[in-house]
Order: C-alpha cells, then sequence, then structure tokens
C-alpha cells in the first residue's frame, strides 16, 4: 500500500507509519500589528510617528514597551527606566552609546547605526511613552 505524502511528490510505502505529514505556512512577521500597543496617539506629531519606527526597528527586538517587544534588555516605560530619569540630551547621549563609556552594555553603538535626527525622535519617542506620573 502506498501513500501520497503532502510536503513533496513522493510516495511512501506503508511500513513508514512512524512518517506523519505536516503543513507549514510560512507568514511574514507584521511589524505594525506586533507593536500596536506601543504605538504613540494618532494625533501624535510626525517626530513622535518617526520615533516610534525607529524604535520598532532597532529596540523593540530587545527592550519592552507597552508589554511588546524583547527582554535582553531592560522595559523602557516602567518607572525608574532611563528613559524616565534622564533628560532628553542625557537620554540621546546614552542611545548613542560610545562603547568606551558603556563598555558591559551589549547595546549596539547606535552613533554607527541610526542618522542623528533619528537617535533624536527615538528619544522623544520614549520620553513621552513614559507612563503618567
Amino acid at each position: 500500500m502506498r501513500r501520497s505524502c503532502c510536503w513533496s511528490a513522493r510516495t511512501v510505502t506503508a511500513s513508514h507509519s512512524r512518517h506523519r505529514c505536516y503543513r507549514t505556512e510560512i507568514r511574514r512577521f507584521n511589524r505594525d500589528a506586533y507593536f500596536a500597543l506601543a504605538r504613540p496617539p494618532g494625533n501624535a506629531d510626525d517626530a513622535l510617528h518617526e520615533g516610534f519606527a525607529t524604535y520598532t526597528a532597532h529596540c523593540g527586538k530587545c527592550h519592552r514597551m507597552r508589554g511588546v517587544g524583547g527582554e535582553v534588555g531592560p522595559a523602557l516605560d516602567r518607572d525608574g527606566s532611563l528613559a524616565s530619569v534622564f533628560t532628553a540630551a542625557q537620554l540621546s547621549d546614552y542611545i548613542r552609546h560610545d562603547e568606551s563609556r558603556f563598555p558591559r552594555s551589549k547595546m549596539p553603538q547606535f552613533s554607527k547605526l541610526l542618522h542623528p535626527t533619528q537617535i533624536d525622535q527615538v528619544t522623544t519617542y520614549l520620553q513621552a511613552m513614559q507612563p503618567a506620573r
């Protein structure tokens, strides 16, 4: 007795009784849907939305905002986070991340990856998304 396998054109004999056919579907990662909870309000200015876009592309892989994102780095919307205690200038400096000043951090040197305007926009986004006090 022969049966057709669902994932290939070949056939397998009944003696392969442990064989199971699985259908897999590859879906493209939908960044907008995944980070929906971390999205700034619709009436926010363009710089905030640009900061959100940069955050989702570069920061959200390691950090969490509104409960979504990675777990390598700390959540960025909790009390005591750098975004809640640093000034905008201090936070931008930290995001630029000069490796010589922060040698034990796992964070990449964003000064080599992002334009200064993008860093400022991420800073604006992070500070705007802090919990109300």
